[in-house]
């Protein structure tokens, strides 16, 4: 991509960023659970940046519990044209705060925060937090389409509508010379329903698409643009999708300065090499080598894969079982 289109592009995230911002504060005055979730989201990220502060979590969720309990009400009434844009504004912050509130950690011996924020999953089952937030999102902008459409953040959703066209379009051709097409070569496409297909096809197409753009708005996309087939066949540890989602860890690793997931995406790609049948591992090989050359480049020095190198703890989570690779998970330093 030239120097031109990058700086267009960024150019154009800013944009975005301003529309969106300017959106949300302007609803937020209008709707006070709205106004409860920012505020929420204030002291989550204010409870990174000041851990030591006992009173940030409880005022956090304070907020939260009652934006998602007066959100529940409005639900319940109907989207219509009084609520449906504070309503999906609203999603959006709920779906992120569920799903962010796993990813830092406190030390242990803070038991109020350590209860409410550390990394909840632990290793056990598929990310499923990444992606079931966002159904619901999905939910509340279909029923209020009408009145969200051609709101002030007209020109995203129409960015939006445009990239899942491009997404839709490239399915025409799955196995196209893209970056993640290998994933589907082997792929038994007789024997395989229609629906698993579209899933499979239109996951990989998703991933090729962010791959080439690069920006974090593109990445941290991926979620939402996931059905609930996905969802069912990730719960159901499918290999296909695990390493699609371990992928998804990669292009997300790649990305500076997200305060909300220091430490974390290492924690869940060893948590997909967990999952993933023996068989299917070498298909990870190129997250692989990207993880590692992450670690080599820390600045830090620290070792944040397990008790060895990148390398090492790599080839732990891939050679050895299940039980062993979560022994090593557990024992390393950034939970």
């Amino acid at each position: 991509m030239s120097t031109s289109c990058d700086y267009g592009v960024y150019i154009n995230q800013f944009r975005f960023q301003d529309i969106w911002n300017g959106w949300l504060i302007r609803l937020s005055l209008e709707h006070q659970y709205l106004m409860d979730a920012l505020l929420a989201l204030s002291c989550f990220h204010l409870r990174s940046l000041n851990p030591s502060d006992r009173q940030l979590p409880y005022i956090s969720h304070k907020y939260m519990a009652r934006a998602i309990s007066e959100q529940h009400e409005q639900i319940s009434r109907g989207i219509d044209q009084s609520n449906a844009q504070a309503a999906f504004a609203t999603s959006n912050l709920i779906a992120w705060h569920s799903r962010s509130i796993l990813f830092k950690s406190c030390p242990p011996s803070d038991i109020t925060a350590y209860s409410s924020q550390t990394y909840l999953i632990q290793g056990t089952g598929p990310p499923l937090h990444w992606f079931r937030p966002y159904q619901g999102v999905r939910q509340i902008l279909a029923l209020g389409w009408d009145w969200i459409k051609n709101s002030d953040i007209q020109p995203i959703l129409e960015q939006g509508v445009g990239f899942a066209h491009i997404v839709r379009d490239l399915t025409a051709d799955p196995i196209q010379e893209m970056p993640f097409g290998f994933l589907l070569k082997d792929l038994d496409r007789d024997n395989t329903d229609a629906e698993t297909l579209a899933c499979y096809d239109l996951s990989i197409n998703h991933l090729n698409w962010i791959y080439h753009q690069a920006t974090p708005r593109h990445i941290l996309r991926f979620p939402a643009m996931t059905d609930t087939r996905f969802l069912e066949l990730l719960s159901q540890n499918d290999p296909r999708i695990l390493t699609i989602v371990g992928y998804f860890f990669m292009l997300i690793k790649r990305l500076d300065g997200l305060w909300w997931l220091e430490g974390s995406v290492e924690n869940e790609f060893l948590n997909v090499m967990k999952l993933l049948p023996t068989s299917w591992q070498d298909k990870m090989d190129w997250a692989i080598r990207d993880f590692e050359a992450s670690e080599k480049k820390s600045e830090d020095g620290t070792q944040s894969l397990g008790s060895g190198s990148g390398t090492d703890a790599f080839l732990f989570a891939r050679k050895n079982s299940a039980a062993e690779t979560l022994s090593a998970a557990n024992s390393s330093d950034w939970f």
